[in-house]
């Protein structure tokens, strides 16, 4: 009986400091697209990215909360696995998803249509000035 008091009395205060954690769903951190190359076309040959992906754990009795990233993946859009991804009711391949990047981009950052005759372009984005610097 006197090792059965013990051994409660010794796991008593192990079970009282015992915390609860909750991770939040792991989320996007960062994500680089590294020199995408094209074939004479214009078409997507490779798209390598890098990614971070992340989450926070919180703990409820306390304020504390930790933040934590995975290690950086590389892999590339195009010349990886044709596996899909599903956003709603829409999938796209990941050579699909990089096209629609790279579009944004040229939209969203167009290259300055040169003065000097003749003009080629096959960007249909109206020219913007940025309002500010991106990078670091």
């Amino acid at each position: 009986m006197k090792k059965l008091f013990l051994i409660l009395c010794l796991a008593l205060p192990s079970l009282a400091s015992a915390q609860i954690w909750n991770q939040s769903a792991s989320n996007f951190f960062r994500f680089v697209a590294v020199n995408p190359t094209f074939d004479s076309n214009g078409n997507l040959k490779s798209f390598p990215v890098y990614c971070n992906n992340g989450a926070t754990l919180s703990n409820p009795n306390t304020p504390q909360i930790i933040t934590f990233n995975l290690p950086q993946m590389r892999y590339d859009l195009v010349a990886g696995p044709q596996a899909s991804v599903t956003v709603g009711n829409i999938t796209v391949t990941y050579a699909q998803l990089a096209a629609l990047i790279v579009a944004a981009e040229l939209q969203l950052n167009p290259i300055p249509v040169p003065t000097v005759s003749p003009v080629v372009t096959t960007n249909n984005a109206t020219i913007q000035t940025p309002t500010t610097p991106i990078g670091p």
